[in-house]
């Protein structure tokens, strides 16, 4: 039976929440629990039980005029969802999402602590561990966006979670919250207490606790936000799970070269290394910020020889 009561919540899923599929999604419960009894009472085996009932009772569009949901069903049918993804993609999204969000946080940490060598080595060889730093950043972030590429479906497509898959996103979402919490409070924490190195230790050391101690923060932060946005987007989302489809940003540029588009995904995060990187070694910042105007110019040309409106 319970078997026949998951496969008869799953018809719902897509449907609005309303008084009216509440009361249908009982009604149909009923008849196919009265219809399950009976076959058992008559001899049938629990197979082919299920099997009956499932035939009987599986198609909505069938019964939505006898369930008085006939409006609701219709409107779904129209924008019905092209993929309905299963618990073990769903285990497997997450899976990469998670390992994916490290990545991004392991990252932006190295960019930001890339400053550390120069500012406690100060010799010739100090630039080798701030182009070190940037170059394992910019590994992790091109790993990272490698990962997720092939779960754009989910942006790209009207998808849906299934039953089981809803439930497992509602558990790890639970387990993983107060260790989300946990996370974003100690990164902030240790954003707020930065300073705290260089006024006790007054030397170099003291400045590169700084950008440590930023650096660690915003890898708390970072990770534990992604985490949480994607479970909560599995759930919550209006392209998951629910009865409007996801509609993608319009206006957006995509690019047919998916080398190109992992690097055009973390081109601004390239341009601040870059930054931090001709800053310090020339010690111009009154004048190195034009490096973002340049960027800007360079990123609007790209888009228009390399990339197209989606």
């Amino acid at each position: 039976m319970e078997t026949i009561r998951k496969y008869m919540e799953s018809l719902f899923v897509n449907l609005p929440n309303t008084p009216e599929v509440k009361r249908a999604k009982e009604h149909l419960l009923e008849m196919a629990e009265d219809k399950y009894n009976s076959l058992k009472e008559e001899g049938v085996s629990d197979n082919e039980a299920v099997a009956k009932v499932i035939s009987e009772f599986g198609n909505l569009d069938e019964l939505k005029d006898e369930l008085g949901i006939a409006e609701e069903v219709d409107r779904n049918s129209e924008d019905a969802p092209t993929r309905v993804i299963t618990e073990e993609e769903t285990r497997a999204y997450v899976s990469d999402r998670i390992k994916a969000a490290f990545m991004c946080g392991i990252g932006v940490m190295c960019f930001i602590c890339c400053v550390v060598p120069p500012v406690v080595i100060q010799s010739e060889n100090s630039p080798v561990g701030l182009f070190l730093l940037v170059g394992i950043g910019v590994v992790l972030q091109i790993l990272q966006a490698s990962m997720i590429k092939k779960w754009d479906f989910i942006e790209k497509e009207k998808v849906s979670l299934d039953a089981q898959a809803t439930e497992y996103v509602k558990e790890e979402k639970r387990k993983k919250s107060s260790i989300i919490v946990l996370a974003r409070t100690i990164g902030i924490m240790l954003c707020v207490i930065c300073v705290v190195p260089s006024i006790v230790l007054r030397n170099d050391w003291g400045a590169a606790g700084l950008f440590v101690f930023v650096g660690a923060g915003v890898f708390m932060i970072v990770t534990s936000t992604i985490i949480e946005r994607v479970l909560s987007n599995l759930l919550d989302g209006a392209h998951l799970n629910s009865s409007a489809p996801h509609s993608r940003r319009e206006g957006g540029v995509v690019y047919d070269n998916p080398n190109l588009a992992a690097i055009m995904d973390i081109y601004w995060k390239l341009v601040v290394c870059f930054y931090l990187s001709v800053s310090f070694l020339s010690h111009a910042w009154g004048s190195t910020w034009v490096i973002f105007v340049i960027a800007a110019i360079v990123k609007k040309c790209i888009e228009g020889t390399k990339g197209h409106e989606e």
